[in-house]
């Protein structure tokens, strides 16, 4: 068969829901599992994942964006949807036209929602985003319970949920989490103590699902998690995941070239022998790094250089020493062929950055299949 794309996203979807049933085995029964669906759902494909998130009754969905809300819905998911980023006051009609839980960071935006589910005769349901730490969006610890009091005199706006976000939950060291973690308990209590209950309370990344069980509360967020990705692979983790992505394309092109020959622009790699050259499907369009490359492919099994610079659409690759390659060949980028393995995690150190952003790089027009 051929791909509109010939660089391929595969989705191994009996992985995706072993990695749900996984995750479910750390949580409480009364603990709720929000999957974080977010940038294409880290880059394997929003509306897809959404769907199989609601035929493994998931119980919510995490994005960070109305955009997000809008591809969800149009694929009939009917989920609960939390937009965990920030609504400015004129994307307040978003949220009856869409149906979705606003996240709340200022007063003036959860005015404008009281304004208008007041004259739609509408009640809206919202979380407060507490900063514990990351000083990013959100409320002060010290001003949560004068706005919480505030938010609940609006007509038509109930206050669903309340939550923060670890800055380091992934990280060996636990203090800051933990810090963080004492600033949010005392912030709750100091709700109860103004018999202010809230529903949900929420406050567990991927990591701190995986280690802070005291964090879960009654609701966790997991997005790597899902994806069989740990947040940390130096950590040891208490479940087993499935990466549920790999990533190939195919040879398009083999040629002989002689000993000292440039290739690629800038003519800044030389052969340093006669060798046999395949260009490749794909490029830094799709997400394939320019600079610095990732090193190596395999093909047949086998671990081959890539060589000269990445350009937008296609690669080259040094292919000398291995037999029967021809056209039509695949390559795996990310993933297992023969016994060896293209490691994300190996993959995102090479490069300095992080497995989410290797995935979220994967770029609209690389064909996403699902198996």
């Amino acid at each position: 068969m051929f791909y509109p794309r010939a660089t391929v996203a595969q989705i191994d979807l009996a992985a995706f829901h072993y990695n749900l049933k996984q995750i479910r085995k750390l949580l409480k029964p009364q603990v709720l599992l929000m999957a974080v669906v977010k940038a294409d759902a880290y880059g394997h494909g929003l509306k897809r994942i959404s769907q199989e998130c609601e035929k493994a009754n998931v119980d919510w969905l995490g994005v960070s964006c109305i955009y997000e809300v809008m591809k969800i819905r149009e694929v009939g998911v009917r989920l609960p949807v939390l937009n965990l980023g920030p609504i400015l006051p004129q994307e307040t009609p978003s949220v009856f036209q869409y149906d979705y839980r606003p996240t709340i960071t200022n007063f003036i935006s959860v005015k404008k929602i009281s304004k208008e589910a007041i004259k739609l005769k509408r009640k809206i349901k919202v979380h407060i985003k507490v900063d514990t730490g990351l000083n990013r969006i959100g409320f002060k610890p010290n001003e949560v319970l004068s706005v919480v009091k505030a938010i609940k005199k609006l007509p038509q706006v109930e206050i669903e949920g309340i939550f923060t976000h670890f800055a380091n939950a992934d990280e060996i060291e636990r203090e800051a989490t933990d810090w963080q973690l004492n600033k949010f308990l005392n912030v709750i209590e100091q709700l109860k103590k103004n018999q202010i209950k809230i529903p949900l309370i929420h406050a567990a990344n991927s990591g701190a699902t995986l280690w802070f069980p005291k964090s879960h509360f009654n609701l966790v967020r997991t997005g790597t998690l899902i994806y069989g990705i740990s947040p940390n692979p130096k950590i040891i983790s208490p479940i087993k995941l499935k990466p549920i992505l790999t990533l190939k394309t195919f040879i398009t092109h083999i040629k002989k070239v002689p000993i000292h020959t440039p290739i690629s622009y800038g003519w800044t790699f030389y052969t340093r022998r006669e060798s046999i050259i395949a260009s490749l499907a794909t490029g830094y369009g799709d997400g394939f790094s320019r600079s610095p490359n990732w090193g190596k492919v395999l093909v047949k099994g086998k671990f081959v250089s890539i060589v000269g610079r990445v350009c937008m659409d296609q690669s080259l690759i040094d292919i000398t020493l291995i037999e029967g390659v021809k056209v039509g060949d695949e390559v795996i980028l990310i993933g297992k062929q023969g016994k060896n393995e293209i490691n994300l995690y190996e993959v995102s150190e090479k490069l300095g950055t992080i497995p989410h952003e290797i995935l979220t790089s994967i770029s609209a027009r690389v064909t996403r299949v699902y198996i």
